[in-house]
């Protein structure tokens, strides 16, 4: 009883030592969490007074600048006043330590005219509609205007147009005086300040200055919806923290109002910025802190589990037990334990399966019943595998039992203690049933798979003839619709010298019955034309025929040796029309009717000859697309019009009225193609036009495909 109430008490001492102990970490958590708050809001009051005396240091620059504008302004109104109008000698006597303050200054009259300059390269320009020329029209105030900033359409740069009023003697309205102020000289003044934004925005809110640490141009933004805005109008000076309307960043503002101007100069910063300087002190602060955390709460379980250890082991030591046996005595699997070569430990399951008693079990060794299929006995592996060499003994043998059947078993082993000594455990099951079915099931899954393989051989001979029968079908189509094509064009074609005929033919019979012989003969003239016209077509048409039937005998072609023949056969044309004639690349050797093919480019080189641009030297460059595997005719001709893209390789297509052919060159030239079972297409613009073909280049392939068919 007593024992019981010790462990108890050591029981709940160990958790109240845990609890205890994680209390003091979340408290040191804690204290750092408040630290860290305490000293940035320390940071942004450092930030605060820091903006607010920048604020107010600027605003003295600011005035002191925005003072001196207004002095020279009252200058130049009292030189204007006096009857001087030169701005320019002004400005050479008395301006020229205030040049970088502006880059013009411009006196403009009563009706908005500009009519003097600083500048003599300046444009005179009417300025009547511009803010400051309506203020100071509409307002006597003898006070300096600070308008809008605008880009300088010269310069590409900013200014803020600062204007005076001037008036007539009798006090009525003379014009204005006007400086176009740099806001870079603002800027040479924010500079100082090294970090963070400067923006100085007028009564309306509109930002007239602005400087970044991060080069952004805020210059000529609406700065009205920051909450700075409508607390300068209340005030005239003040701090705010929050997200800025430009980046969305939180920042600290202190704003300092120029009274005077009603212009408002804003300090701003990121919150980010005001802890810089802290950053690196919390860092060393909360390292410092997390380490101490880490190793309280380390130790405190560390002390826990070692007080607890000895409770839990024991209890886990006697659960086990009771586990392992339950475990053990119910399995299905035989479980032995072997050590020295003896059996020390089995369990009912293995009694069961190897049929044998418990008394006659532990007399025997367990290698005497055990054998592989090589006759090999455990024995000699027994020293390998107790070392701690794994996997010695096979998953799957034979076991020969006491009655002398022999049965195939599953085998797991593994190394154990027992009694303090290495052992070996082996967990077995018996698989004969299991190994007879698997030998039927490999059986019956070869024959299935033998049937598989001739259906799916069915299978694939028929898609081969499906898609063999798909593309005779579309290739009969085709060819239907090109012969569609080729009756309507020839129908149409004759029917014209037909009609020529018979029209005339009436015209000469007329004649004659009227003895006009003289008419009659004109007439039979014509017949004769448009019989021989009539011939013409249907010698063509025999061209375009026998185009589309090999010949002669497929042979090796040497593309480069049909070219070099092809500018000797037609030497006297590229001559006449001065023609240019390059082959940019090799090309290779292809498989065909060599005359055939010489046809094809003579075919296109005398299109690209036939429609070049006039007055041009007609240029064509023959050659072959390695990424398109296609040969090519290309010329800086006029091009095929989009209205002909249908049609170009129908019988008597012309792309050109300037033809004077019969328009079945390009219909040989694709018949041709087609015969050597290859492709030909176009692209063309308004700075020529390229055919592309394909033909065999390999005799091997044409060879197989013909003997296959």
């Amino acid at each position: 009883m007593k024992e019981k109430i010790k462990k108890a008490s050591i029981f709940k001492f160990h958790y109240l030592t845990l609890i205890f102990s994680y209390l003091i970490c979340f408290i040191l958590l804690f204290q750092t969490i408040e630290y860290n708050k305490q000293v940035k809001r320390t940071a942004i009051e450092s930030m605060k007074s820091k903006n607010t005396v920048l604020a107010r240091i600027l605003e003295e620059n600011v005035s002191q600048t925005i003072n001196t504008v207004n002095q020279i302004l009252f200058d130049i109104k009292n030189y204007y006043e006096a009857g001087n109008i030169s701005l320019a000698d002004y400005q050479e006597k008395e301006l020229l330590m205030f040049k970088d303050m502006y880059t013009l200054l411009t006196i403009i009259d009563e009706k908005g005219n500009t009519i003097s300059f600083s500048d003599p390269s300046a444009i005179s320009i009417n300025v009547i509609d511009r803010q400051y020329f309506q203020y100071h029209k509409m307002n006597k105030k003898d006070k300096v205007f600070i308008g809008y900033p605008s880009l300088g359409r010269s310069t590409g740069k900013w200014f803020i147009p600062m204007s005076l009023r001037l008036e007539k003697p009798d006090g009525s309205f003379a014009g204005v005086a006007l400086m176009s102020f740099k806001t870079d000289y603002f800027i040479r003044i924010f500079k100082l300040i090294n970090k963070g934004r400067v923006f100085l925005y007028n009564e309306n809110g509109i930002i007239i200055a602005h400087w970044s640490d991060d080069n952004a141009n805020e210059i000529g933004k609406d700065y009205s919806s920051c909450e700075v805005y409508p607390m300068s109008k209340v005030s005239s000076q003040g701090i705010s923290v929050s997200p800025s309307i430009f980046d969305k960043v939180i920042r600290i503002r202190a704003f300092k109002k120029i009274s005077d101007q009603n212009i408002t100069i804003v300090v701003t910063d990121s919150q980010e910025s005001a802890y810089e300087g802290v950053n690196l002190y919390l860092k060393a602060y909360n390292t410092y802190s997390i380490f101490l955390i880490i190793i309280v709460f380390l130790f405190s379980t560390w002390l826990f589990i070692i007080i607890r250890k000895e409770h839990i082991a024991a209890e886990l030591l006697k659960e086990s037990e009771i586990k392992l046996s339950l475990i053990l005595n119910t399995m299905s699997e035989g479980v032995v334990v072997l050590q020295d070569y003896q059996i020390k430990y089995f369990n009912p399951a293995a009694l069961q399966i190897l049929n044998v008693d418990e008394t006659q079990l532990n007399k025997m060794n367990f290698e005497e019943f055990v054998t592989n299929d090589k006759g090999n006995s455990l024995k000699d592996k027994y020293d390998l595998f107790i070392s701690g060499f794994n996997e010695v003994i096979e998953k799957e043998f034979h076991i020969e039992r006491f009655d002398g059947k022999t049965i195939w078993v599953r085998v797991d082993t593994s190394n154990v203690q027992w009694q303090g000594m290495p052992a070996i455990q082996i967990c077995f099951a018996d698989i004969t049933e299991q190994k007879e079915w698997s030998e039927k099931d490999r059986e019956h899954t070869h024959k299935i798979e033998m049937i598989n393989q001739d259906l799916a051989k069915e299978v694939t001979e028929r898609k081969i003839l499906a898609n063999e029968r798909i593309k005779m079908i579309n290739k009969l189509k085709s060819k239907n619709e090109e012969l569609e094509r080729f009756v309507y064009t020839v129908s149409h074609d004759l029917r014209s010298p037909l009609v020529t005929v018979k029209g005339f033919s009436n015209f000469v019979k007329q004649g004659i019955m009227s003895q006009d012989y003289k008419k009659a003969l004109e007439d039979l003239e014509k017949v004769l034309f448009s019989a021989e016209k009539m011939s013409s077509l249907i010698d063509d048409l025999l061209e375009v025929s026998r185009a589309g039937r090999m010949i002669s005998e497929l042979t090796t072609v040497n593309i480069e040796s049909i070219i070099q023949d092809l500018i000797r056969i037609m030497q006297i044309t590229i001559t006449q029309q001065n023609v240019d004639i390059t082959i940019e690349t090799k090309m290779p050797e292809v498989y065909g009717d060599e005359k055939k093919i010489r046809q094809v480019y003579q075919n296109l080189v005398e299109n690209a000859i036939k429609y070049a641009k006039p007055n041009t030297i007609p240029s064509i460059f023959l050659g072959y697309n390695d990424k398109e595997k296609a040969f090519y005719v290309r010329d800086k001709g006029i091009g095929i019009s989009l209205d002909y893209s249908e049609k170009v390789f129908d019988v008597f297509t012309k792309i050109s009225n300037l033809s004077t052919g019969s328009g079945i060159g390009l219909s040989i030239v694709q018949k041709i193609i087609e015969i050597h079972e290859g492709k030909i297409w176009y692209e063309s613009n308004s700075d020529g036009t390229t055919f592309y073909f394909t033909l065999n280049l390999s005799n091997s392939e044409h060879n197989e495909n013909k003997g296959g068919s």
